[in-house]
């Protein structure tokens, strides 16, 4: 197999290391300062020089917002494209290095295999196992339409289409996420290799299993480093004890307040990586980290540093602005949903905590790069790296709301003003604040105020 790439920024760089730039052709881009231009000693064209030049080859997107581009190739009439964040999150450089190389199954290449819809795993295995000369045979999933179907199988000849599962008594690999699969014969050997997170047990953190339910029917505090969060916010969690999560740069406050996180958490691979000194330098009694960044590990490794917890990092389709996924065991993995915050949330309802407070989850941010979006001084340290995208975060944590109403938990918004409306406000942030009348708290949490 063979690719065309669309886009040429950092996603497209994954997408390099995980295919192997051999079995790129060429890459698109809609900039026409770079058509005509190389990368990687490849060309960059037009999508025009795509359907004159290469139409019989396969389009991997890889554009973290990817829908006016499937717009635009549907509309030439063409449907054999692939979306990356629709891949398994392996292709992206989280969790396991080299999957194909190193996949969690045998390959029993004398028997029949049948792929349950098409991604980019799928496709090489096949020609992996092509080579072999196994009978392969590929089935559409329910997600995929017929000229999908059509054009995809135009596009291998060396398997045959199959529209009936009950009676298959080869291998089976699924490729779609979140779908209710066809009955497969009970003879059939069935391998999911869309989501690897329970098949690779360096995913699972022990460690972090012994937390589970540890702080079950207590109170805690997330904070985040919105610019309403005070450092007498900080001081009174301090005075009051109250078990709180803090993220990111909030040891930018440390100076200023005896208060210190009980759980500090990163996640996003480029800040663990830009502030991997920092974070070596932190003395706190739970560190966690996520696998995003496998050069943040060598440089933890260049500090000396070895006091953190590293959890997996489970990843979500962010184009819809619609986030349903939440881990129900942090110790294999928790879903990223573009905010820390949400990953926090994660850990506290896995921790069994029955009350939860958000402190500084403003989400009125500026545009990124812009002055103002924390409680620190950025003129000199910000740092941008993903676009904030509020409409997002508010579906993750309606996610979360849900969920923990389903366990009978309380999530507070205990932040002085933003725009975060998914959770009942309390007031003066919240913070060891309560009068005797507010039936919000634990008494043990009025008690300590």
């Amino acid at each position: 197999m063979r690719y065309i790439v669309w886009g040429t920024g950092r996603r497209c760089e994954y997408a390099i290391k995980f295919l192997g730039i051999e079995k790129i052709i060429a890459f698109i881009d809609n900039d026409k300062g770079k058509q005509g231009t190389m990368l990687f000693n490849r060309k960059i064209i037009s999508f025009k020089e795509y359907i004159k030049n290469y139409k019989d080859n396969i389009i991997l997107i890889t554009p973290l917002y990817y829908t006016d581009i499937v717009k635009q190739i549907e509309n030439a009439g063409i449907y054999s494209y692939l979306i990356y964040s629709k891949q398994p999150q392996e292709c992206m450089g989280i969790g396991k290095e080299n999957l194909l190389d190193n996949l969690p199954f045998f390959f029993d290449v004398a028997t029949p295999t049948l792929f349950y819809g098409i991604n980019l795993v799928a496709l090489e295995l096949a020609s992996k196992l092509e080579s072999y000369r196994t009978k392969i045979y590929f089935m559409p999933s329910k997600t995929m339409t017929k000229e999908q179907t059509k054009s995809f199988l135009s596009l291998l000849p060396f398997s045959e289409y199959m529209d009936k599962s009950d009676d298959f008594l080869g291998n089976v690999f699924l490729t779609t996420k979140a779908e209710h699969y066809p009955n497969f014969s009970t003879s059939a050997k069935v391998f999911n290799i869309y989501d690897f997170s329970h098949q690779f047990p360096e995913y699972y953190n022990p460690n972090i299993a012994k937390t589970c339910n540890s702080h079950k029917n207590e109170s805690c505090f997330i904070v985040a480093n919105g610019p309403s969060l005070t450092i007498s916010d900080l001081d009174c969690l301090h005075k009051n004890k109250i078990f709180s999560f803090g993220m990111n740069k909030i040891y930018l406050a440390f100076e200023q307040t005896k208060w210190r996180p009980n759980c500090y958490a990163a996640q996003d691979s480029f800040f663990i990586e830009d502030y991997a000194k920092d974070i070596s330098n932190l003395n706190l009694d739970s560190i966690y980290i996520g696998d995003t960044s496998k050069t943040a590990q060598k440089l933890f490794a260049k500090y000396n540093f070895n006091s953190f917890e590293t959890f997996h990092v489970l990843m979500s389709d962010f184009c819809t602005n619609i986030l349903d996924d939440f881990s129900e065991d942090a110790a294999w993995g928790v879903y990223g949903g573009t905010t820390i915050a949400y990953t926090c949330l994660q850990f506290a309802i896995y921790m069994g905590f029955k009350n939860i407070y958000l402190l500084g989850v403003d989400m009125n941010y500026a545009a990124t790069g812009t002055i103002g979006n924390h409680f620190y001084k950025e003129e000199d340290i910000y740092t941008s790296y993903n676009p904030f995208n509020t409409e997002l975060w508010n579906s993750a944590f309606n996610k979360a709301k849900d969920i923990a109403q389903s366990r009978g938990i309380k999530i507070y918004n205990a932040t002085r003003g933003g725009k975060l409306e998914v959770f009942e406000r309390v007031d003066e942030a919240g913070i060891g604040k309560a009068s005797e009348n507010d039936t919000h708290y634990e008494p043990s949490y009025k008690e300590a105020a």
